[in-house]
């Protein structure tokens, strides 16, 4: 019968210490504050400050029951390496988790005997890997070292099993992103200090309680356990505290998977959810400045990187993919970013300025709150997910808001202008498209874009897909103007429909002892909302 990964002692004194492999303390430079991620992990992991020909590159938090690492942890470097040796077909284990009299220095399996014996039932071999429908994927990638740091990383204490098609497409796209973002965001001659933890979730199979090693292994690959998720926290500490942020990343490790980009204490909440834990996860001490403006701002940079193709990150990247024929296309990623916020202005804000910028929609949307008593019934959060406008030239969403049936908006046949077809729209189901931003000038209300022909007509950005009561709009049907002279939309399939706030109006007091706001394309018609 399969367990839960437990998360630190679930009683006081009902579990031993975490084991220690040689000494940790050399490590401690690794972990944000010196403080390392607390109740994440098994307790009988063993902590391993990884060393290499006698210097310490990284500490992990390692399973010896399930012979994969829960985290690990790194500093990245302030180096650029071009030129550095390809992936080992050989990688290193660690000798320390066999005997505390041995080396503390990682080395290959062939200068180890005592590893290939007794070895095998406290860590993963080379001979795990083998033969096998899985790729060893590093925590500590060796794409954010460089030279003997670098070559550190190939340990198997270092790796789990990752789908190769996730591994070598979009988590190794977001390694090179993320490397790319954090030299320009957290530069170490300002100053900047970027402290990285990277870890898995537990896998579908488990080790008896009993701890009976020769007993029931029913999992991939026999002994080494294929984790469900992979997960990066970030934290870029800096002695100027507006230059001081966190971000996160959390992905199912499968073919098909996402990349959530998330705020450093949104990812804690979701790996608890996981590990189906009521303790609080904390893999920064302070969560490292998630709330501020720098993690916003490079929140959206790193979002706006990932959802483009590949000429967002060096081709080289992609070299390893198993299918050689696929096209940039096939590699777009899937990135899903939520941000959440203190008030509706901070959110109004965050959508304006991503707006102007003319990539990405902060949309507003109805958090889930089931089961959380923190949160009032009937209430929702102040939260967005970042996606990017439709309303541009060749897309599939009209002017007003219509999803288009068909055919993608363009000037079709003879036409003069951008159109498409919809099925959603009543009466005549051809409807304008935008051949501009759909934005609003300064100083002006109303909403417009250019249709193709040099005529200006009414428009609506994606920025919100909640009501002015909080009700969430019907899949696929976010807020707009859909025909209307104010911005609405459909709460269910059975036509029942709500007012939405208008994008460049929010549900606030605005001066007033009630909340309210305006729902129209102009400042003629407004409403009482719920903020």
């Amino acid at each position: 019968m399969a367990m839960l990964w437990l998360l630190g002692c679930l009683c006081v004194g009902a579990a031993p210490a975490l084991a220690k492999v040689g000494s940790f303390g050399e490590c401690r430079r690794f972990f944000y504050g010196g403080l390392e991620p607390k109740r994440l992990g098994s307790p009988s992991a063993a902590k391993i400050c990884q060393q290499h020909r006698g210097q310490p590159f990284f500490a992990t938090l390692y399973d010896r029951w399930r012979l994969v690492p829960h985290w690990s942890a790194y500093t990245l470097s302030a180096e650029l390496c071009p030129g550095q040796a390809q992936r080992r077909s050989q990688w290193f284990v660690e000798p320390q988790l066999v005997s505390a009299d041995l080396s503390p220095d990682m080395s290959m399996e062939s200068e180890c005997s005592p590893c290939r014996g007794e070895g095998k039932l406290s860590q993963a071999l080379n001979e795990h890997y083998e033969d096998t429908a899985f790729v060893r994927g590093q925590l500590n990638p060796g794409a954010h070292q460089c030279g003997a740091s670098r070559t550190a990383t190939f340990a198997l204490t270092n790796a789990v099993p990752l789908e190769p098609c996730f591994a070598h497409g979009r988590w190794r796209a977001l390694q090179w992103v993320l490397r790319a973002q954090l030299r320009q965001s957290c530069p170490a001659s300002d100053g900047g200090v970027a402290y990285v933890v990277t870890g898995a979730t537990p896998g579908a199979d488990a080790i008896p309680a009993d701890d009976d090693r020769e007993g029931d292994r029913e999992r991939l690959l026999g002994q080494v356990t294929v984790p469900r998720h992979v997960w990066t926290a970030v934290c870029c500490d800096n002695a100027k505290p507006e230059e001081k942020f966190s971000l996160a990343f959390l992905a199912e490790n499968k073919a098909s998977s996402k990349i959530q980009v998330l705020q450093v204490k949104k990812l804690a909440e979701k790996l608890a959810a996981i590990h189906q834990t009521l303790e609080t996860i904390e893999i920064f001490a302070d969560d490292c400045n998630s709330q501020s403006p720098k993690t916003q701002d490079v929140l959206s940079a790193v979002t706006n990187a990932l959802d483009s193709s590949l000429s967002a990150f060096p081709a080289e990247a992609w070299k390893d993919l198993d299918d050689p024929d696929s096209s940039e296309e096939d590699q777009k990623l899937d990135v899903a970013v939520t941000l959440s916020f203190s008030s509706m202005a901070r959110w109004h804000q965050r959508f304006t300025k991503l707006h102007r910028q003319g990539s990405l929609a902060c949309v507003l949307q109805r958090a889930d709150t089931v089961g959380d008593p923190a949160v009032p019934a009937g209430t929702w959060a102040k939260e967005c997910v970042l996606q990017e406008q439709k309303h541009l030239p060749g897309s599939m969403a009209a002017a007003e808001g219509w999803s288009c049936d068909r055919l993608p908006c363009d000037f079709h046949g003879k036409s003069s202008h951008r159109w498409c077809y919809t099925d959603e729209r009543s009466g005549e189901s051809r409807v304008p498209c935008c051949s501009s931003r759909c934005a609003a000038a300064d100083g002006e209300e109303k909403f417009t874009c250019d249709r193709g022909d040099g005529k200006r007509i009414a428009c609506s950005p994606l920025y919100s897909a909640v009501t002015i009561q909080g009700q969430p709009c019907r899949a696929g049907f976010p807020c707009g103007l859909y025909g209307k002279r104010y911005f609405w939309c459909y709460t269910d399939d059975q036509n029942n429909w709500g007012y939405c706030c208008a994008p460049q109006h929010f549900c606030g007091s605005h001066g007033y002892s009630y909340s309210w706001c305006y729902v129209g394309n102009t400042w003629s018609k407004w409403e009482y909302c719920n903020p």
